[in-house]
């Protein structure tokens, strides 16, 4: 079991950037903007560590205008895995992924976050739907998403799941820390548990 299973987002945060490194978090605005990652990177003569919050796909949102030389360190989180990196080329459920698009959305963005969400999104609704059998009620649509049991995305990063209970219907609380190289996301550290 994880030492940040219990903490708030807020406190992991801070406890993930080690001592003496500047840290920023901004889960509001686009962590891309020149006037704050060029500028941020240029603070001071200790290491910069950001906190991209707000996870968005690399290479688009990070290249420009502040450029992937100061996007290198950023860290974040993430439960899934992204489109456009090479780790995933043989993975099965990328496989399906690239398929679906394939067929029913060629001319949509591969490396934008939104189609990735979508098709997860439709993924577990399709779940939901089988667990319902033949009774599609509002009752027992809410009663088969509030009992989601070690059900695996096909995006999800290997080693996570996801569970419901009728006490607790988030569908994701777990994650992975993940650390801009420059060029992808690589992750470090233990699966986190929210």
């Amino acid at each position: 079991m994880s030492e940040y299973q219990h903490l708030s987002s807020t406190r992991l945060i801070g406890r993930l950037v080690p001592p003496g490194e500047k840290a920023m978090a901004n889960p509001v605005e686009r962590l891309t903007s020149e006037w704050q990652l060029a500028p941020a990177a240029a603070l001071s003569d200790l290491p910069y560590t950001g906190m991209a919050v707000m996870r968005w796909t690399c290479r688009t949102a990070l290249k420009t205008p502040a450029g992937l030389d100061n996007s290198k360190g950023l860290i974040s989180a993430s439960s899934f895995k992204e489109a456009g990196d090479p780790t995933w080329t043989n993975d099965e459920g990328m496989k399906k992924w690239v398929a679906f698009m394939d067929a029913y959305y060629p001319e949509g963005d591969r490396k934008s976050i939104f189609t990735t969400y979508g098709y997860s999104a439709a993924e577990l609704l399709v779940q939901v739907l089988r667990q319902c059998g033949n009774d599609v009620s509002r009752e027992n649509v809410m009663r088969q998403a509030a009992n989601l049991k070690d059900f695996r995305l096909d995006l999800l990063l290997p080693g996570l799941a996801i569970n419901t209970s009728p006490s607790d219907y988030r569908v994701i609380k777990e994650f992975r820390m993940m650390r801009f190289n420059g060029e992808r996301w690589e992750p470090f550290g233990p699966i986190v548990a929210d």
